[in-house]
């Protein structure tokens, strides 16, 4: 047991191992609620997306201006690109957990206020998709860690002014950018959330205003070192190349703005969980506005403070996309939308206040509610993964039997041995029954779960390397993997399909694969069946839409 003396040295000393087994404590309870909600990702133990490819090749992760997460993944084992999972996929939840601690300490969050607002950062619907990746996952999730500890540095480093902590902070974010670049956003939501804060806690506007502008020019000393560092670096494939170009006006920031936002709408209005979620944010936003106008009207809060909690607030929800909006032609998928759950933080932190008193029966009301939907964002993930673990076997069965049929076809055609054949499909991926009756009911999951189809990539795109882990021949290549080619061989053969004019095939449930020529495709619509000794064009069975998607069920 620690017995202090009445001195003011032992009394600071024993503040500071306080301060310190509540870190630890904080840290320890962040870990176990993000545990909770990895768990079931793990548990399914999925090769996401190209997660396949990384597991059967190298990855270069220095050509996307990722040098830190190469070399992360590069000390992780023996100087190698190997399938550690599931340890990359929980590696960096500690330091997340632990940047989160320190922060909740630092800005006067109290334990169960600090659990349940700040753990949305890493539990919400979006950052489900960062957690998949058995290689990026890693990476991810230590970036938005740097992306925590600007705000965290002064409990680490208690002795630093601020001018001090300034070259840590930029290291922090340049360290960001290095892993994953979008998580930069969750920066600018806790840019603004620290300042409402500031406000609040009734510091002058001046200050706070310098604070944001000492932010602005850390983060943005942070992005000009990270763009002469890619000037060295090695170019990028294609898409990474396509996709890291910047606008060049205003108006395309503009223009980016609804397709962002478009991606963020299902989690906000599709479904029930999701509804009572968006009640819980517009709650938050309407406690922060009653108190600004509160204070205001006290003369605790003055006009220029006022003005300058209405810009963060309005300025927050536009940083969940935040730098994206810069880009020319942006990605508008879920794991670049790590910044929705930072924002989700701060309204949720409006909600129930940094230090709330448990003895008003609103405070009380209002903490089970954001419990509730902490809570409800651990049972998405386990929907999710037992979705994606049903659709992943689904298409391990269909890719087995890809690879049977493309072998025999290739035999029936009569070529010489090793003859080069071009392997595609037509149609929509089939969805699994299972994962199906799950996506109807939260439909915020779908866009992770299914891939869509954009010709002349396979559906889903990475089903060729699946099939590679089924031992398919090196002969058989995907009309995917040479965009110009490939797009001129499926403009052939959709003629030759709207005639069926097909040399041979085999047919399973979920699909038909036909050979013309010394093309091998996989018809998920089933429209040319063998007919006596000929084929005829019949209509799809499938004739329901989900999410754009032709199925075969509509329950």
């Amino acid at each position: 047991m620690f017995i202090s003396k009445e001195t003011p040295r032992n009394t600071a000393i024993s503040s500071f191992f306080l301060c310190r087994r509540e870190f630890y404590t904080r840290a320890m309870l962040f870990f176990l609620v993000f545990i909770l909600f990895t768990y079931p990702i793990i548990h399914a133990n999925v090769y996401y997306a190209d997660d396949t490819l990384h597991a059967l090749s190298n990855i270069h992760w220095e050509r996307d201006g990722r040098v830190l997460g190469q070399l992360l993944l590069l000390f992780m084992g023996r100087f190698a690109t190997i399938d550690y999972a599931p340890l990359p996929q929980i590696i960096g939840l500690p330091f997340i957990a632990a940047a989160l601690a320190a922060f909740s300490i630092r800005w006067g969050y109290s334990r169960i206020s600090s659990i349940i607002c700040l753990s949305f950062i890493v539990c919400n619907p979006f950052f489900l998709e960062n957690i998949s990746y058995r290689f990026d996952g890693m990476i991810m999730e230590c970036a938005v860690a740097c992306a925590i500890m600007p705000f965290a540095l002064p409990f680490f480093l208690p002795e630093h002014s601020r001018k001090s902590l300034m070259p840590w902070q930029l290291l922090a974010l340049f360290s960001c950018l290095n892993l994953y670049q979008p998580a930069l956003n969750v920066y600018l939501c806790l840019c603004c959330l620290t300042a409402i804060l500031s406000l609040l806690e009734k510091k002058k506007a001046g200050q706070v205003a310098n604070m944001l502008i000492a932010n602005a020019i850390t983060l943005s000393l942070a992005l000009l070192i990270y763009k002469l560092e890619t000037l060295i670096l090695p170019g990028g494939d294609d898409y990474a190349d396509a996709h890291k170009q910047t606008v060049h006006s205003i108006s395309q920031i503009f223009g980016n703005i609804p397709g962002f936002f478009q991606t963020i709408a299902p989690a906000l209005i599709k479904g029930p969980q999701s509804i009572i979620f968006s009640a819980i944010i517009v709650s938050g936003c309407i406690t922060l506005v009653f108190r600004a106008v509160r204070m205001l009207r006290t003369g605790s809060l003055t006009p220029a403070a006022g003005g300058l909690v209405a810009f963060c607030l309005v300025a927050l929800p536009f940083c969940i996309p935040g730098i994206l909006l810069l880009l020319g032609c942006p990605i508008h998928s879920h794991r670049v939308m790590i910044g929705f759950g930072s924002a989700a933080a701060c309204f949720i932190t409006f909600l129930l206040g940094v230090a709330p008193s448990f003895r008003w029966r609103a405070t009380c009301l209002a903490c089970i509610l954001a419990g509730y939907g902490l809570w409800s964002e651990i049972t998405l993930s386990a929907a999710y993964a037992n979705a994606l673990s049903a659709q992943s076997r689904f298409r391990d069965q269909m890719a087995q039997s890809m690879v049977d049929d493309a072998v025999q076809l290739a035999r029936e055609a009569g070529q010489p041995e090793g003859a080069s054949f071009w392997w595609g499909t037509r149609g929509d991926e089939p969805v699994a029954p299972l994962a199906l009756y799950i996506l109807r009911k939260y439909e915020i999951l779908t866009d992770i779960v299914l891939v869509s189809y954009v010709p002349p990539l396979p559906a889903p795109w990475m089903m060729h390397d699946i099939m590679l882990t089924h031992g398919l021949p090196a002969n058989i290549l995907s009309t995917g993997g040479m965009p110009d080619r490939g797009k001129s061989m499926w403009k052939a053969q959709q003629a030759d399909l709207q005639h069926c004019a097909i040399n041979g095939s085999r047919e399973h449930g979920p699909f038909i694969t036909y050979r013309i020529g010394n093309s091998i495709i996989v018809d998920y619509d089933k429209r040319c069946v063998l007919h006596g000794n000929g084929y005829e064009r019949v209509p799809s069975p499938r004739q329901n839409v989900f999410h754009g998607r032709m199925v075969e069920s509509s329950r």
